[in-house]
């Protein structure tokens, strides 16, 4: 079968992600991020190819494609090296989305921003936030701030929450001292868990990931919580080291008292 360039984008996506989250360059998501990406930029070769040869009119079309601009954003999250040819279609591509920028979607240019940032553009990349920032709404202090136009597309199963975790992530990269207002839009997130829900894993993840980022990360001095029955420590060498997170199972006949210290 066929593979989905598609798919594989988006896979992509959240093994760069993994790697932002715990700061760690893991060598084996680094590999499978390459071999997706290959393929990716493969047909973006094509697509770009084909492009050229049609004219501007199918080319503006493409540049509001969120395909596109999540392609933008792998390759700057992961920083994986490009060839010639991928260089210059890639290029080509954020040329032609940054000379439609008055069009995007507000998620592109979310996408963007975040793009901009970590090619060293800070000052269009805070325009983009900035023009976030205007097409935002906050009812009150308990609404948390949030996108109410038809520029945040919204879809019968994700709702607003692509646009917004894009936001959030997009404020963060370009204004990370600018605390109070990521978390008033991780707010009106928290509050859609609530209403809303979030109705699918890739939701969920997109969720976890905007409140992920930026959280300190456990210092390695500090000692790790011991977990004992009744006395007796519980192993927990399989502990993860950007979470703490740990799950054991242990086999007892009895037990009366759990302790974590």
């Amino acid at each position: 079968m066929k593979g989905s360039r598609t798919i594989t984008l988006q896979v992509a996506e959240y093994l760069a992600r993994v790697n932002a989250i715990t700061g760690d360059s893991n060598p084996r998501i680094a590999s499978l991020i390459e071999k997706a990406m290959a393929f990716v930029g493969a047909g973006i070769i094509d697509e770009v190819k084909m492009l050229k040869g049609k004219g501007h009119d199918n080319a503006a079309k493409l540049s509001n494609s969120a395909y596109v601009a999540d392609y933008l954003y792998v390759n700057a999250m992961s920083k994986r090296v490009l060839s010639s040819e991928e260089t210059e279609a890639a290029a080509y591509l954020k040329d032609m989305i940054l000379q439609e920028k008055n069009a995007l979607s507000l998620y592109n240019k979310a996408r963007m921003a975040v793009v901009l940032a970590r090619s060293g553009d800070k000052e269009q990349a805070d325009e983009f936030v900035e023009s976030l920032v205007q097409y935002s709404v906050k009812p009150s202090s308990v609404s948390g701030r949030y996108f109410e136009t038809p520029r945040a597309e919204i879809t019968w199963c994700d709702y607003r929450i692509p646009t917004q975790v894009a936001a959030i992530e997009a404020i963060e990269s370009v204004r990370p001292d600018n605390k109070s207002l990521a978390d008033e839009m991780r707010m009106w997130l928290l509050l859609q868990k609530r209403s809303q829900m979030w109705s699918t894993p890739i939701n969920s993840v997109n969720a976890i990931y905007a409140f992920f980022l930026n959280a300190p990360q456990p210092s390695a001095s500090v000692s790790p919580a011991v977990i004992s029955v009744d006395g007796s420590r519980v192993a927990d060498s399989d502990r993860k080291v950007a979470t703490g997170y740990v799950r054991v199972k242990e086999q007892v006949s009895s037990a009366n008292t759990l302790t974590v210290d």
